[in-house]
């Protein structure tokens, strides 16, 4: 590989660029690549095949990757389809041994970014990949600011206060990704609906989403509910039944009230998470399952990690990325948008409007079961 020394790094490995996914077979090619990115100021994991690099999809959120196109197992173009289906706005640089151009075309119409052929020159790569990732940042800023501009954030969301513009900005960054999310917030504010947003704008907006409130289901059912069941597996298992991580497969799990499962199923939970493998009730043969998980609760998982009531181990997996919705009475007048917006769409095309009474009503309420109250 070339190496140039006319770049001018910022302080190495900070992130301080974005983070960066390296995928490459040869592990002196992938260490050079890393270290030379690193002290350019991006933050940088390195991947050996495209297999470890789309599983670490719900734990880490790029800004880019960088994939060699000529890997074993999946291959460079069936990878960036791979990573292209997860997070469509998310850019690819391949880097190719040959110059064909047939090869190149490929790539260029999967949806790569650019590409670099190999010896790799050290200036093109980090110019490449800082233009991407600004362009992508750039994208992203482009949208929050068209929603702002229209006076609102995603379109099944209603809120114009500037606590609901920092959820919205949250969301554009965490949706367009594959990475685990943990929905935090008071019972009514709306977590399933943050949660269909963060679907609706993925890479699995076409599989299913599939919701299930743990807080709904008696502990002596959580496990069938789950995993499903085979025929005969118990008493009433008439036929074989698929539990939700089943039912998710290629789509998003969205599981409510996550601290009340029980500290077994937790366990089980945690294992699938690890695995994307399991077996159903009553069954031998494993079944794996490709879904996004999207927790939620209304408690401190922290303080119930402490008390002994949910695994730490489970809560680091869970807990990737952090989105607090803010209760109605903090979230200024939008409580009167709400309200108007629920006139409308019961008001059987009436045009209904609040009194000046009932909008002061609306407005100074403090709203303790938040938007399922108003």
């Amino acid at each position: 590989m070339l190496y140039s020394d006319s770049i001018k790094p910022v302080e190495g490995g900070t992130g301080e660029r974005g983070m960066v996914l390296v995928v490459d077979d040869e592990p002196t090619s992938r260490a050079l690549l890393t270290r030379w990115l690193e002290h350019d100021g991006f933050a940088v994991e390195s991947y050996e095949n495209a297999e470890d690099c789309l599983s670490a999809f719900s734990h880490v959120l790029p800004d880019a990757v960088c994939l060699d196109l000529g890997l074993p197992g999946m291959n460079g173009i069936e990878a960036l389809t791979a990573l292209r289906a997860r997070a469509p706005r998310l850019p690819v640089v391949m880097l190719t041994a040959t110059r064909e151009l047939e090869t190149v075309v490929a790539a260029m119409q999967a949806g790569a970014y650019d590409y670099i052929t190999k010896p790799v020159d050290r200036t093109k790569l980090c110019t490449v990949l800082r233009n991407a990732v600004d362009k992508r940042r750039m994208s992203l800023r482009l949208g929050q600011l068209e929603r702002e501009v229209k006076g609102g954030g995603f379109s099944e969301i209603h809120g114009q206060s500037q606590r609901m513009h920092e959820v919205f900005r949250e969301l554009d960054r965490v949706a367009d990704s594959d990475i685990t999310v943990l929905v935090h917030g008071e019972s009514g504010t709306g977590k399933e609906l943050i949660a269909r947003a963060i679907h609706e704008h993925s890479g699995r907006k076409n599989g299913p989403f599939v919701s299930l409130n743990c807080a709904a289901i008696p502990e002596s059912l959580q496990e069938s509910e789950f995993f499903g069941h085979e025929r005969g597996a118990f008493t009433g298992a008439q036929a074989q039944r698929k539990g939700r991580f089943e039912l998710a497969h290629e789509g998003t799990l969205f599981l409510d009230e996550v601290a009340e499962l029980s500290l077994a199923l937790q366990a089980k939970l945690l294992r699938v998470l690890q695995e994307r493998t399991f077996t159903r009730v009553g069954g031998t043969v494993e079944v794996r399952s490709d879904f996004r998980l999207v927790a939620a609760t209304h408690r401190d998982l922290t303080g119930e990690v402490e008390a002994g009531r949910f695994r730490q181990d489970l809560y680091f997996r869970i807990a990737v990325f952090e989105l607090e919705v803010p209760p109605l009475r903090d979230r200024g007048d939008d409580a009167l948008l709400l309200a108007q917006h629920f006139l409308d769409e019961f008001g059987k095309g009436r045009q209904l409007v609040l009194s000046p009474e009932a909008a002061q009503i609306v407005s100074t309420y403090r709203w303790p079961g938040n938007v399922r109250e108003l």
